[in-house]
């Protein structure tokens, strides 16, 4: 039997003062039976020994510590849900008395949700309506049609706004510079993704044409 009462109780935080005597026993069944799974006694297979025999193996401190845990969590839990609150955080556990797997006394105490009122009907905010002009329709709309845009393959030369996917490599009196060189690369001519002047000379040609042709770098590019 457990019971539960609150003995102190402000609008964030709550005390409760808990005395249980039913699940001591219970819980200390249920500890010794999971201990013995493992325990090697003289003259039983693992497992088989009697809970009384199995109890003198284990480590008292240890079997008193493992089941108080069990019932402070079981209690606490079946207190907060008897008086319905609403905690935040987890208890503070102050254990007032112990007697043995018969008698476990402890107050928890706990932060809660505090119960708000408030109207809110009267509220008021002040904003500015929204305005959209017609270029940014516009965008949005171009937006839309590019990303939902259905891919084709063309036979004719390629031009700005084509996405189109090539091999290059970059040299330089003869030899290739190093992290120059890219395979089936996706680029939409126009897009500025490449150096300046690039994606330019992209512009004429066809799938399976090669072409070779002189590019500066930028003076502050970045390798």
């Amino acid at each position: 039997m457990t019971k539960a009462t609150i003995a102190t109780k402000t609008p964030a935080q709550v005390e409760l003062k808990i005395i249980t005597k039913a699940e001591l026993a219970s819980a200390k069944l249920a500890a010794v039976q999971a201990a013995k799974k493992d325990l090697k006694v003289a003259g039983f297979r693992p497992g088989q020994a009697p809970d009384a025999i199995a109890e003198r193996q284990l480590d008292a401190a240890k079997l008193q510590m493992d089941v108080v845990e069990k019932v402070l969590a079981a209690t606490f839990t079946e207190a907060v849900t008897g008086h319905k609150l609403k905690t935040l955080a987890q208890p503070k556990v102050d254990i007032t008395k112990f007697v043995p797997y018969d008698e476990l006394e402890y107050t928890a105490t706990v932060a809660i949700l505090p119960e708000i009122s408030y109207d809110y009907t009267k509220l008021r905010v002040k904003y500015d309506q929204p305005t959209v002009d017609e270029a940014e329709v516009n965008q949005a709309l171009s937006n839309l049609q590019e990303q939902f845009a259905e891919r084709k393959t063309v036979e004719r030369a390629a031009k700005k706004g084509d996405e189109v996917r090539l091999d290059f490599a970059g040299s330089q009196d003869g030899k290739e510079i190093e992290n120059t060189a890219s395979k089936n690369s996706m680029i939409v001519i126009g897009s500025g993704r490449l150096i300046p002047g690039f994606e330019d000379e992209l512009v004429g040609l066809k799938a399976g044409d090669s072409k070779t042709f002189d590019i500066k770098f930028p003076d502050d590019y970045h390798a």
